[in-house]
């Protein structure tokens, strides 16, 4: 499954570029990855089927959103910039590395990774020719190459969340301690040592530029101390506090004179600059950019009355120029987005000007904010200020300010004229994942469609006949620019038999169900139409998921108060969906799942809030529903998946709120339903959360994903239709967080399973290993 391509050739390649123009291919020689070329510059590798995993479900293969892309910038909790501005080195977290990024014909491009641990803090000297990094893990020591490369020298144990670097010496923080060591040994040797009480939960530090001084925001003191190497100890030659702007800080930057420093308060919204005496280190406040207008008492999150405040200011920089300050902020609006904010103020002869808008040649650079959708599902703002310690760090250059964002697994680069670009990690990869919520597989089996219900997207990926592995293909975004859209995908399923037709439950602005015409070669979708949704009974309530069934498309909304409605759309003679009637009544209450039995004589929809299963009669010509023999019951209460088994006498449905299968008798002729039985989940059958289902072809078969055990359990199915768990379940595996969405293929030798919460879809074989 290697690429091809022609020899590299390095006189025709960039720095650091591997592929490419002129500039050879991606083989690496493994037939268990699929090779690939990104933006024509970095190479990707994703992992594909390779053998197999023994058990009753064997694993063979999982895609995450970003496979094959670029690596190195998960949770970045740093970055600084080497002399000249051409590459930024980013200190990651989750990925345990420092991740080199260079500028190549004004663009930002992935450089190299080198493995250095939990990254917190990372450093280059003032020469270029030192690298330092700190972490949980303990402190790296790099030499630095003039091409930007990086030679690992020493790795201590002492952890570190902060580093400076000075032309001779590193410095490191660790909550409570400041230590120095010497570089030019080129082994980290510690020379000295302080305990003080302004060190408390500091882990913000800089060396002044003559590399006499070392400057401290103290985070649990609210206090800047300056630190001098005197007679091999470190003494405290200055100290200031209480002031606008040093309320916590959490972010520290000295000029290249040397003359001035500021500080970000992050409690009180507001950066402090201080005139610093060279010769003592002797510090002095000089004014804050709001004049303290904006702190507030324990720390606590407020609404601030004006956009120029900083709402939480963790990352300061001053320009090369020295005569402005960069301060960025961020703030997670809502689960799925992050607000990275931009500030620049202006310095004058007297201190700090109060315009957070500063007039450039020819230009404006005002206070500037950009929105993110984030790829992680459930990341609520933390009640505690402190968790927000760290989401934003940077670093300046020129006219450059170069901001890691830990919630965006990413860098962005601002300049005078605003966002001049941003590098994520996984760019390039596997894409249409981002909170997989639920799928389908088209009726040939040849392609998989997820929900990409963070993304705004529909994720299409081909199907491997030969052994069912699935490969990235054709995303259908709900915008219309081929980028993430701003909006929200709650399920997707391919219209049946024909499969002509992939149908969605969309909200962009405004919900509605959206048409797609499938190419059944390439598995391209092409929008054709979206029919607004009107809400329930005049009542705010969401789409939760649309079912087609030959020319009629049903859709059910949710609730939590009053009745749920199904919606039927019908197809028209030019294949257009057009809105034909709204059923509401009291059984109705809280549907989240619809299925229609094969001959199309029964829909079903399980009404979570209404204890009950819901029964329709449908006319096969009209598509038109009347009403069936439902069945509620108390213990029905959290029902939200169906699923019939092949021969259409069992219909299941699964109740993740009590953690329980519910199987039912079905009547072919009157559609009729009688409970036979409920299965509890226990910790050998997992199901805690069970939602998606999935029944063999040959109906002796049933999966069940419980997105809140991470598991699927399996269950036989008796000649009688009766249920029997069969340990062991399948769970403990990586990047199945929530899995949520099941498929088979036709042949049922595969299943299919999207997890949520990893942005993931796993391929498991269905018997053992071939």
């Amino acid at each position: 499954m290697a690429c091809s391509g022609p020899e590299p050739t390095p006189a025709a390649c960039a720095p650091f570029q591997q592929c490419g123009p002129g500039c050879g291919g991606c083989d690496d020689g493994d037939p268990c990855t699929r090779d690939q070329c990104i933006a024509d510059f970095t190479c990707g590798h994703l992992p594909l089927a390779c053998g197999c995993e023994p058990g009753l479900l064997s694993r063979t293969q999982v895609l995450r959103q970003g496979d094959g892309g670029i690596a190195g910038l998960r949770e970045p909790r740093a970055v600084a910039v080497a002399p000249g501005g051409r590459d930024v080195y980013v200190g990651a977290k989750e990925s345990r590395s420092v991740t080199l990024l260079t500028w190549v014909a004004d663009r930002l491009r992935f450089g190299a990774r080198y493995d250095a641990g939990r990254v917190e803090a990372v450093g280059v000297s003032p020469t270029g020719q030192w690298l330092v990094s700190g972490g949980q893990d303990g402190v790296g020591l790099f030499s630095r190459a003039a091409d930007g490369r990086l030679t690992p020298l020493d790795l201590t144990p002492e952890p570190a969340v902060g580093v400076g670097v000075s032309a001779t010496h590193g410095a490191t923080l660790d909550g409570t301690a400041l230590r120095l060591f010497d570089l030019r040994s080129g082994e980290l040797v510690l020379t000295a040592e302080s305990h003080d009480a302004s060190l408390r939960d500091a882990r913000r530090l800089v060396f002044t530029p003559d590399g006499h001084d070392i400057l401290v925001a103290g985070y649990g003191a609210s206090r800047v101390t300056a630190w001098r190497l005197v007679d091999g100890a470190l003494v405290q030659v200055s100290s200031v506090g209480s002031a606008p702007g040093l309320d916590h800080p959490d972010a520290i930057a000295v000029d290249a004179t040397g003359t001035q420093v500021v500080t970000a308060g992050f409690c009180d919204h507001d950066l402090a600059l201080m005139a610093r005496h060279p010769a003592t280190g002797a510090l002095s406040i000089v004014g804050s950019a709001f004049a303290g207008a904006f702190a507030t008492a324990g720390c606590l999150a407020v609404a601030l009355p004006s956009d120029r405040a900083l709402v939480r200011p963790a990352a300061v920089a001053f320009s090369d120029t020295g005569d402005r300050v960069y301060a960025s902020d961020a703030a997670i609006t809502v689960p799925r987005w992050l607000r990275l904010q931009v500030t620049v103020v202006g310095l004058t002869a007297v201190g700090l000007t109060a315009e957070p808008q500063l007039e450039l040649p020819g230009s404006f650079y005002p206070t500037r904010a950009f929105d993110f959708d984030l790829d992680r599902e459930g990341q609520d703002l933390p009640s505690d200020p402190d968790v927000l310690r760290g989401l934003t760090t940077m670093a300046a250059s020129g006219s450059r300010a170069t901001i890691a964002a830990t919630a965006l697994d990413g860098v962005v680069v601002v300049d005078d004229l605003g966002l001049a670009g941003s590098l994520r990690d996984g760019e390039g990869g596997v894409d249409g994942l981002v909170g997989a919520h639920l799928m389908d597989l088209a009726p040939d089996g040849r392609h998989l469609y997820v929900a990409s219900r963070n993304q705004g997207a529909i994720g299409g990926f081909v199907v491997d006949p030969r052994d069912g592995s699935v490969a990235p293909g054709p995303i259908m975004f709900l915008a219309n620019d081929g980028h993430a859209g701003s909006g929200v995908v709650s399920s997707v399923e391919v219209s049946r038999p024909d499969g002509r037709r992939v149908v969605a439950v969309v909200d962009e602005d405004g919900r509605g169900v959206a048409d797609f015409i499938r190419d059944p070669e390439s598995g391209r979708l092409t929008r054709a139409t979206t029919t607004p949704i009107a809400s329930c009974a005049a009542r705010e309530s969401f789409l939760v998921v649309a079912h087609a069934r030959g020319s009629s498309v049903y859709a059910s909304d949710f609730q939590r108060e009053g009745p749920s409605c199904v919606h039927h759309l019908q197809r028209q003679a030019d294949g257009a969906l057009a809105f034909v009637q709204t059923y509401a009544e009291s059984q109705l209450a809280g549907v989240e799942g619809l299925v229609t039995s094969e001959d199309g004589n029964d829909l079903y929809a399980a009404a979570y809030l209404a204890s009950t299963v819901v029964h329709f009669r449908r006319d096969h010509g009209t598509g038109a529903l009347s009403a069936g023999s439902s069945v509620s019951h108390p213990d029905l209460y959290g029902v939200e998946g169906l699923a019939l088994s092949p021969d259409q006498s069992l219909v299941f449905v699964t109740n993740p709120v009590k953690a329980r299968l519910h199987a039912f008798d079905r009547d072919p002729a009157t559609g009729r339903l009688s409970l036979r039985q409920t299965v509890n989940g226990t910790p050998t059958v997992p199901l805690d959360g069970a939602l998606g289902l999935a029944v063999a072809p040959d109906g002796r078969r049933l999966f069940v994903a419980a997105h809140h055990a991470d598991a699927v359990a399996v269950f036989d199915i008796a000649a009688s239709g009766a249920l029997s768990a069969k340990p062991p379940a399948i769970a403990g595996l990586s990047d199945l967080e929530w899995v949520n969405g099941l498929t088979l293929s036709p042949d049922g030798r595969t299943l299919y399973a999207c997890a949520l919460q990893a942005n993931a879809v796993h391929v498991f074989r269905n018997g053992a290993c071939p």
